[in-house]
């Protein structure tokens, strides 16, 4: 009898504890279910929140320099045009011969002539180009005459000539009795010295503004250094027109 009532009450406590342990798993298993669908909710939520991120870049708007356009050697084109350009050059420069002999006539034709363009030349004589300053000079005694472009196209036109010459100045009257000018008078501008502070205070103002080297332009206020293809001031001039 003893034996009897012993394994029943075994069986019954496997019974109970299978059962309590299945309970227990359901619990669990409830539980997790529970667990994850809140971390869910708590996930979906914190993205919902998140601010939302604009992957455009922004561009800059390129620096500009002002320079007043007061010392200019001479200017060409339309004093309202919306684009101008201010070019610093030296005559002896073999760079700024190629910028006028290549580039220079597409802008006078597209721009200038069109009212579109002003240009501004400034000197910036360079210090290694002996009769650069000379040139310079002569260029704007010819203006006191009007005629600062005649001399300004002869000068780049015969700049391998008078570059390395030992009397410039001789060179420099024979352009200007060709354009028809008074020559006394020219020669006496040539040695009056009445331009220098002008050339002078070019250079300065080239140089504060980071300009060092010829030719350097500056397209309403943006730079551009060396003799650059036609493409290039086009590509700018557009841009700033629109």
């Amino acid at each position: 009898m003893s034996t009897t009532n012993t394994s029943e009450t075994i069986i019954i406590s496997k019974k109970k504890l299978w059962q309590g342990a299945t309970i227990l798993f359901a619990a669990l298993f409830i539980a997790s279910l529970f667990w994850n669908t809140a971390s869910e909710l708590v996930i979906e939520e914190s993205v919902k929140e998140a601010p939302s991120v604009n992957p455009a870049l922004v561009l800059e708007e390129p620096a500009r320099v002002r320079i007043s356009l007061t010392g200019a050697a001479a200017v060409k084109g339309n004093d309202n045009a919306p684009v101008t350009i201010v070019e610093y050059s030296d005559y002896q420069c073999p760079y700024c011969a190629r910028f006028f002999s290549q580039t220079l006539p597409g802008l006078l034709r597209d721009y200038v002539e069109k009212g579109k363009v002003n240009l501004v030349y400034k000197d910036l004589p360079l210090p290694f180009h002996q009769n650069a300053k000379s040139a310079a000079i002569a260029a704007r005694c010819a203006g006191d005459q009007d005629d600062y472009w005649g001399m300004h196209d002869l000068l780049f036109e015969n700049n391998p000539v008078w570059s390395a010459s030992a009397n410039v100045e001789e060179l420099f009257v024979s352009y200007a009795d060709k354009l028809k000018m008074n020559t006394v008078k020219f020669k006496e501008c040539l040695s009056s010295g009445k331009f220098d502070k002008l050339i002078e205070a070019n250079i300065v103002e080239a140089n504060n503004a980071g300009l060092s080297g010829t030719p350097s332009f500056l397209i309403n206020g943006l730079s551009i250094v060396g003799a650059q293809p036609y493409t290039v001031f086009k590509q700018i001039i557009e841009e700033e027109l629109n």
